[in-house]
């Protein structure tokens, strides 16, 4: 599904991933691999293009946004069909920044249970589009930010939201932008660190301390850093 979905141009690429692949059996991360050495090597030969180009199941439903994370530059598409329990997966190819970025439908879950956010050292502030996540909140115009688009999309509110982390502590965070049409949820290491907190990261894992407390950790999943918390709707100290 992956490979079939490349550009005639790639097509040395898919033969070889293919045959070399044990018992013709071909993994999400094989291709990721075989995709990142490929655009290493175009880009040194000048045959790189600058255009996105995504795999995706067949439906209706379309988001788009971009970010950046110092010089991670990215274009990410999520395509979902309605009805459906399960999605195919979806890649996204980007060659239009610094670093191309590969990423299956289990990179970011936008909905479930447990939230998921990501861990966003170019972020100025935390984000999330979810009212209903805010244990505070105060409505107005805060402004606007730049989505991938290049569009603009206003700041509607802002207030704090705090997230019980899977080491069972709790991780306030305080001064979340609202922005109903941002569709992943940032957390803003800038912030943290003005916060007193130490952000530590390293083999594929990061960790949040504050002294000898670890407060939450998260993992590394398609070159992003994420971690998952439950929305706490008890009573929170905020320090």
């Amino acid at each position: 599904m992956l490979l079939s979905s490349l550009p005639k141009n790639w097509e040395t690429l898919v033969v070889t991933v293919s045959n070399s692949a044990p018992d013709g059996v071909v993994s999400v991360s094989q291709v990721t691999s075989s995709l990142l050495n490929e655009e290493i090597r175009r880009k040194s030969t000048g045959s790189s293009h600058s255009e996105a180009f995504v795999a995706k199941p067949r439906g209706r439903g379309k988001s788009h946004m971009k970010w950046e994370c110092l010089k991670l530059k990215f274009k990410e598409e999520n395509h979902a069909k309605h009805g459906d329990k399960k999605q195919e997966n979806t890649t996204a190819v980007s060659s239009d920044g610094e670093l191309m970025v590969v990423c299956d439908e289990s990179c970011v879950n936008l909905v479930c249970q447990d939230t998921n956010w990501v861990i966003d050292s170019g972020a100025s502030f935390h984000v999330t589009s979810r009212a209903d996540f805010f244990t505070f909140y105060n409505e107005g115009d805060l402004g606007c930010v730049r989505m991938g688009n290049e569009g603009l999309s206003k700041i509607v509110g802002m207030g704090n939201i705090c997230l019980e982390t899977s080491v069972g502590c709790k991780l306030v965070l305080k001064d979340v932008r609202h922005v109903p049409d941002i569709h992943l949820n940032l957390i803003s290491t800038g912030k943290l660190d003005d916060e007193g907190y130490n952000n530590h990261f390293g083999n594929e894992k990061w960790k949040l301390a504050k002294g000898s407390l670890v407060v939450p950790k998260g993992n590394k999943t398609c070159l992003l850093y994420t971690m998952k918390g439950k929305i706490s709707r008890g009573l929170c100290k905020y320090t």
